[in-house]
């Protein structure tokens, strides 16, 4: 019997997503603990990782082989295991962010755009910077940021009303005024906020920007830095969004 008694599953689909789900439990640093013909997991999640995924969101399309219960079936994924988690289906990434345009004002809750069907929609090209912005108008941002070097990168929005902006997982999920990387929250004239995150080049991290103005006068701009980058509006070849999705 194998360790942890995956050998005794009665499918190779169990067998498979068994290995996976314990392989990323160890990848988190969590313990394995093998009891008889079962396996207990114990630890807390590190929803901090590039390449997180939850233990019970086991996707077998990502691999180049899979099962369904004893039978090997074709698999979309032509090209190989993906980098860190290699049950993750394949993203077709495409350049720049995806851009969401909504009527009303997102009131400082993040969530508020789940539940509006946006108005306008479009990629959008660097810089991101909007201008003027109507009253009672929101945008969101969905894709990916690609850093080029391994560093601490500040992350900036100049914005009039409120602006979040969250890197990593979550900007999938969990997004709340709580959480962002950068914090510009509120109705306020225009003013600047930022926040750091340390990134590593050629991943591709989730991001997910919010903004909106609620009266009056609005605008947004966004910007980043490093310690060997100078603040720049230019992120172009940085961006990218799933084609798929049109967004994350």
């Amino acid at each position: 019997m194998a360790l942890n008694g995956i050998s005794t599953q009665n499918t190779k689909q169990l067998k498979q997503e068994q290995k996976l789900e314990i392989a990323e439990a160890k990848r988190q640093g969590r313990t394995v603990t093998a009891s008889g013909s079962s396996y207990s997991i114990s630890g807390s999640e590190d929803n901090t990782q590039p390449f997180y995924r939850a233990l019970n969101d086991v996707d077998l399309d990502g691999l180049p082989t899979k099962y369904v219960g004893n039978v090997a079936v074709a698999n979309q994924l032509n090209e190989g295991l993906q980098q860190g988690r290699p049950w993750v289906v394949a993203v077709s990434y495409a350049a720049e962010l995806y851009r969401y345009q909504y009527t009303g004002y997102h009131g400082d809750d993040p969530s508020w755009f789940d539940s509006r069907t946006a108005t306008a929609s479009n990629t959008d090209p660097t810089p991101i910077n909007l201008g003027a912005v109507a009253e009672n108008t929101s945008f969101q941002w969905l894709g990916y940021f690609r850093p080029t070097t391994t560093e601490t990168y500040t992350f900036f929005t100049t914005s009039d009303d409120g602006s979040y902006v969250w890197v990593g997982n979550t900007a999938v999920s969990g997004y709340t005024t709580a959480n962002p990387v950068v914090n510009n929250g509120g109705t306020h004239a225009s003013q600047e906020r930022s926040g750091t995150i340390a990134l590593t080049a050629g991943v591709y991290y989730p991001i997910r920007i919010q903004t909106g103005n609620g009266g009056g006068p609005g605008s947004f701009a966004f910007n980043y830095s490093t310690p060997t980058i100078t603040k720049t509006s230019n992120v172009s070849g940085l961006m990218f969004h799933d084609d798929d999705t049109l967004g994350i």
